[in-house]
């Protein structure tokens, strides 16, 4: 009995003092990222990084759009030959 309670009062005491630390190194590293993301040098980059999608958005949604006509009607061929199978017309 002596050992359990002794196993769960360590265990208390490790949680709460993990949990303290813990909460300290989470704040830490909130403060370094947040100061990370507000530096000039990040958001000229989060800029540049905006202005290269918006100017490639139409050259990737023609390419979507290219493969999806492909696909459809690769499905499409592939739905007539498996139907002509199935009818027995395609023997």
């Amino acid at each position: 009995m002596k050992a359990k309670l002794a196993l769960v009062t360590g265990a208390a005491a490790g949680y709460v003092l993990g949990t303290r630390a813990g909460r300290q190194q989470y704040e830490r590293i909130r403060s370094q990222a947040t100061a990370f993301w507000k530096d000039p040098k990040v958001q000229q980059q989060v800029s540049n990084a905006t202005g290269v999608v918006k100017e490639q958005a139409p050259v990737v949604g023609e390419k979507l759009t290219s493969a999806t006509r492909s696909v459809a009607g690769k499905a499409a061929s592939l739905r007539r030959d498996d139907e002509l199978n199935q009818s027995g017309a395609g023997i």
